[in-house]
């Protein structure tokens, strides 16, 4: 082979080799964007069945909240738009709300919430959970996008594990039922119910209210909670919930302290005493507690904040525009794990009180800031204990 031969085929192989870069390059992000899919669906799948098994007899099968799914009357709804990132349902997602949404999700499921029926779900505070099934679980709550998949895992169970929580009973329709029946005949063995239990018939809860084994019927309220009375048919599907597992007795506030932090006594050690309203104002948190019951600013000019965070676990601080947290959030810190110092700019306010509190630790880490005269603060009985 002559030598301009071999340059040709020299410069025909780099040629190909340049377009095969380009084309893979091309493809590349392409295959890359795929594979992140997938990973979140594995995760969502794996946070969908762990929901089901550990926080769905609370917070309800599709996290509508213990109160909508007639569960924990206390638990909150864990499927709605602040936890995603979101203003309002719907709406477009806030990267840095979603982000901070993330970490209180995450620091509850580890840590409980002291005072609550919240318990410690983390392993190293003495729970079940490891650190990558709390990813799992808060990457499920913050997406906010598998809530049907988590009530599939409560109704049939997790097929590749063997696991089939309320779906299996050994019982079926024997009559239609009309809207307005609050007798259900059933053909097989009835022995397992009791009053107190639910049949779940299609999407509608009914209460057992008698149990006539003899006849195979039981009695049943309808339009329980928010569920609404309909006409089933024979090849109706039939669940069976008892208060055993899917709807259980409401139990007593948790008083553990979370992550290991002591309850703090006398209303978390802060100090009632009034201080000189100022512009620059500081507090520290330390042993789940805020070192100060009230922080005093004056009225009409921008405030600085300093929060010295001397804990090893995560908190915030953050201001809302009226009594509690129910109002308009003003301003707030984002929730870090200490020791950290964060300062926060809070534009000027008008004479009054606003709460504070950490995110993390509601009901125990809490106060006012009054802005105006120290005497205006309220009465050092009046702070909120925890």
């Amino acid at each position: 082979m002559n030598t301009s031969k071999q340059i040709n085929i020299i410069v025909a192989l780099i040629f190909m080799s340049i377009v095969a870069t380009g084309a893979y390059w091309m493809w590349d992000p392409d295959r890359a964007d795929r594979g992140k899919e997938e990973q979140l669906d594995a995760t969502l799948e794996r946070a969908a069945y762990l929901f089901s098994a550990n926080c769905r007899s609370c917070h309800g099968d599709s996290g509508e909240g213990g109160s909508a799914a007639n569960r924990l009357k206390v638990a909150p709804p864990l499927n709605r738009p602040d936890l995603q990132g979101k203003a309002a349902a719907g709406g477009e997602v806030d990267n840095a709300a979603k982000a901070q949404a993330y970490k209180l999700v995450f620091n509850t499921i580890s840590c409980g919430r002291i005072g609550k029926s919240m318990p410690t779900w983390g392993q190293a505070n003495g729970g079940t959970l490891n650190d990558e099934q709390m990813r799992q679980l808060t990457t499920f709550i913050t997406e906010g996008s598998a809530w049907d998949e988590a009530r599939h895992f409560a109704e049939e169970g997790y097929p590749p594990s063997g696991i089939h929580g309320d779906a299996e009973v050994p019982f079926a329709l024997a009559q239609a039922i009309g809207v307005a029946d609050t007798t259900v005949k059933l053909s097989g063995d009835i022995s397992a119910l009791g009053i107190g239990d639910r049949l779940e018939i299609d999407d509608e809860l009914l209460p057992i209210e008698a149990v006539d084994a003899a006849s195979g019927t039981v009695t049943v309220g309808r339009g329980f909670g928010t569920t609404q009375p309909a006409a089933h048919s024979l090849d109706a599907k039939l669940l069976k919930r008892t208060i055993g597992s899917g709807v259980p007795a409401e139990p007593p506030a948790i008083t553990q302290p979370a992550c290991g932090q002591n309850l703090p006594a006398g209303g978390g050690g802060a100090t009632p005493t009034p201080e000189a309203p100022s512009a620059t104002l500081s507090i520290t948190g330390l042993g789940t507690a805020f070192d100060k019951a009230n922080l005093y600013g004056l009225p009409g000019v921008p405030l600085t904040v300093t929060f010295d965070n001397q804990d090893a676990i995560a908190h915030n601080i953050a201001f809302y525009n009226g009594e509690d947290a129910t109002a308009d959030v003003i301003a707030g810190t984002d929730i870090e794990v200490g020791p950290l110092v964060q300062t926060l700019e809070l534009a000027a306010l008008d004479a009054g009180s606003y709460f504070y509190q950490c995110d993390v630790h509601p009901g125990l880490m809490e106060g006012f800031l009054v802005v105006g005269e120290a005497s205006a603060a309220p009465a050092a009985e009046a702070t909120p204990a925890p």
